[in-house]
């Protein structure tokens, strides 16, 4: 099966910010480095860092039909080595860690707010059944040289838009305490090589980014959180479900760096997840309805 470079990538990206800035660096997209065979969009860094040893761009500015100012950006997912790697068109505020056996972001710069969602324009033309989607991550790494995730979301892009569509999705919340990273990533497809695969020619187009300060409980209407729970917790070789009137719903696990672990449709007849292959430590879970609206978000603190 074809690897895929890049496609599921969200570690503790790091923001360009002061302290008390509470925008994402150049969220307009209009400044950009040339950085030789590329560009990148100015404080961002893209899987071209990563590509140009192969000679293949999957991000760059757009000139023409921006939202708003001079550019946008674009990223098409690509392939290369005649077909055998695919490359995401990616863009976030992280350092990418070039690894095709382990790629990734490294490195943080503070942000200590608390943001309610992230908004932003776009268009996104996919190619057969190929999604793109932003994540973003709020962590704190000063308590006990640990990491936890204060909040996460990741929004996807579905359909067809041709024209410029706002998107808006709330941040999810898993604690009190602040953050002191905020991670934010775009990708025109998703897929690992092995799942989900991503498609050579999906494209996506972001431009005007903002975060938002209104509150938003991110909670799928009419639904009862406390009526879905995740147990035992800590867990050592499975995690049970317990899941409220819809029966059927799923289950997304991540690590501290945003990694998809493994995400699963759960119902009545088979409600457990085994997690004894995975290192122990603090994850982040997510549920969901099967129309990809929130249920419930929390911590699963794996011990063996």
């Amino acid at each position: 099966m074809k690897k895929s470079l890049l496609t599921i990538i969200c570690c503790a990206l790091s923001f360009n910010l002061a302290i008390g800035q509470t925008q994402p660096p150049n969220p307009g997209f209009e400044d950009w480095d040339d950085l030789g065979n590329y560009e990148e969009p100015t404080e961002w860094s893209s899987a071209n860092e990563c590509s140009d040893q192969l000679g293949v761009y999957s991000s760059a500015k757009t000139p023409t039909d921006p939202h708003s100012g001079m550019y946008a950006a674009r990223m098409v997912t690509q392939d290369a080595l005649f077909g055998a790697i695919k490359i995401n068109g990616l863009i976030a505020t992280s350092t990418m860690i070039c690894d095709p056996l382990n790629p990734g972001n490294k490195d943080g710069k503070p942000y200590f707010e608390r943001p309610d969602s992230i908004v932003g324009w776009y268009k996104y033309a996919p190619v057969d059944t190929d999604n793109g989607y932003v994540q973003v991550m709020l962590l704190d790494t000063a308590a006990g040289g640990l990491v936890d995730t204060i909040a996460y979301t990741k929004h996807d892009f579905n359909d067809e838009k041709a024209e410029w569509t706002r998107f808006s999705a709330p941040i999810n919340y898993n604690s009190t305490g602040n953050p002191n990273l905020c991670a934010i990533l775009f990708n025109s497809s998703w897929g690992n090589g092995n799942n989900n695969e991503a498609f050579v020619g999906s494209e996506l187009i972001i431009d005007d980014i903002g975060l938002v300060f209104n509150p938003t409980t991110g909670l799928a209407e009419g639904y009862d959180a406390t009526e879905w729970r995740v147990y035992p917790n800590p867990a050592s070789d499975q995690v049970n479900i317990s899941i409220g009137r819809e029966g059927v719903a799923n289950i997304e696990v991540l690590d501290i760096t945003g990694k998809v672990v493994f995400n699963k449709v759960v119902n009545g007849a088979d409600r457990s997840v085994n997690v004894i292959g995975l290192t122990e430590g603090i994850y982040l879970y997510q549920l969901t309805t099967m129309d990809g609206q929130i249920i419930r978000t929390g911590k699963l603190l794996v011990s063996h």
